[in-house]
């Protein structure tokens, strides 16, 4: 196809697989991405990384007491917690989700409660809260302190990745603007107007001083 059109975006898609390819090149060999850097941003941060009691859990959720109920025998009865939570669609007002690393305050109260109370490897429930009723599994139980390096050092290599690409966009634009070339496409209509001349739609200026009358006789 060779509409002008079409050429013009696979030359704009062409120089941003360059540009993407150029920012991560300049992101992977930079030195603040080292364990060393990460590790010298971590030290100088202790207080981010502390975190209060967590627990891994994962749940089912369901309107229907019975309903939960059933899910919870068949976890009891030696059912693998996983695979119950595959058979949980979206329809009915049932979900079912690894809810990760939870900390107080952050979710219902009875929900709280019963996963912090929960024993791990264990399924437990049914937990009514406002949502229905829950079916949980507690996987671990994790102490109050600081995240260890090793949990923090992926969040940290993502943002100074993506501070360094910035950086570098920010000195290709710089680049750019300081040896780019300013040209006047447009040329104005007519010649310009001569200094003191009226603006077209405009009264006469008004004279300073008054014109002085005619004295008779002269």
């Amino acid at each position: 196809d060779r509409r002008p059109e079409v050429a013009d975006r696979i030359a704009m898609a062409r120089k941003s697989i360059v540009l993407e390819a150029l920012l991560r090149d300049v992101a992977e060999r930079a030195p603040g991405l080292s364990d060393a850097a990460l590790r010298k941003i971590y030290d100088a941060n202790p207080a981010s990384h502390q975190v209060g009691e967590r627990v891994k859990v994962s749940h089912m959720l369901f309107r229907e007491k019975a309903r939960a109920l059933g899910m919870l025998g068949r976890a009891k009865a030696g059912e693998p917690f996983e695979a119950l939570m595959k058979e949980i669609g979206s329809g009915d007002g049932e979900v079912a989700a690894d809810l990760g690393e939870i900390e107080r305050g952050n979710f219902v109260k009875e929900f709280e409660a019963a996963a912090f109370a929960a024993a791990p490897g264990v399924a437990s429930g049914p937990v009514k809260t406002t949502y229905g009723y829950h079916v949980i599994k507690v996987y671990a139980k994790l102490p109050a302190g600081a995240r260890s390096f090793e949990e923090v050092k992926p969040m940290l290599l993502a943002e100074q990745r993506e501070q360094v690409q910035r950086d570098a966009f920010e000195g290709l634009i710089g680049d750019v603007r300081k040896n780019a070339t300013v040209r006047i496409l447009h040329k104005p209509e007519g010649p310009p107007a001569p200094s003191g001349a009226q603006a077209p739609g405009t009264a006469p200026p008004v004279p300073k001083t008054a014109p002085q009358a005619a004295q008779p006789g002269r």
